[in-house]
């Protein structure tokens, strides 16, 4: 994970390291492995971590000589969580009245 300097209390403005994306080629083969495993563990998963589930070049660069993730917020995670809780929340309703 790229470090984060400053965020503010809802995560909407944040400021991180500046990670370079012009030599992710060098990482290339271990990239489409980790990305082809994630694939086949995530598409199985209801819920996929957040931060693991939305890996691809756009969202990685490198930082003092390590691989790091740049874009891993994910509100989605928490939106399907939201809308199974409410579905199950209408159901129970429904056998009550």
């Amino acid at each position: 994970m790229c470090p984060i300097l400053f965020h503010d209390l809802l995560g909407i403005f944040i400021v991180m390291r500046k990670a370079n994306q012009d030599n992710l080629k060098e990482y290339e083969n271990y990239l489409n492995t980790v990305m082809n495993k994630h694939k086949v563990i995530y598409d199985n998963i209801k819920y996929p971590h957040p931060v693991l589930n939305d890996t691809h070049y756009s969202n990685l660069g490198v930082y003092e000589g390590k691989l790091v993730k740049i874009d891993y917020g994910n509100w989605f995670w928490l939106y399907n969580i939201y809308v199974d809780i409410k579905n199950k929340l209408n159901n129970i309703r429904r056998k009550i009245i």
